[in-house]
């Protein structure tokens, strides 16, 4: 919003000047917006590592979340596996015609 609002300034007083018949003076891009600009280059230049920061961040999320959701599905299996044996145990004589249906 800052920069936005310093390009339209610029913007408006070079239009103002033009219309007047003067020289466009470029003082206030001179004296805020290139300092500026030449300040955020820097501070912006310090954090390129941040994105494949994030990145390896987000990345390490979503395999540990997949993760889970696996062993969830394993545990699931299990207890599926583990009442099957348990009702499939309950009959004593396989050959009565009840254990058959």
């Amino acid at each position: 919003a800052a920069g936005m609002y310093l390009w339209l300034a610029e913007m408006h007083e070079g239009r103002a000047q033009l219309e007047a018949g003067q020289v466009v003076n470029y003082a206030l891009r001179d004296g805020y917006i290139t300092p500026l600009g030449k300040s955020l280059d820097h501070l912006l230049g310090d954090y390129k590592f941040f994105p494949t920061f994030a990145v390896l961040g987000f990345l390490g999320i979503m395999i540990q979340r997949w993760r889970n959701f696996i062993f969830a599905a394993w545990r699931v299996e299990g207890r599926i596996k583990d009442t099957s044996v348990i009702l499939g145990s309950a009959f004593c004589d396989p050959d009565h015609p009840e254990a058959l249906e």
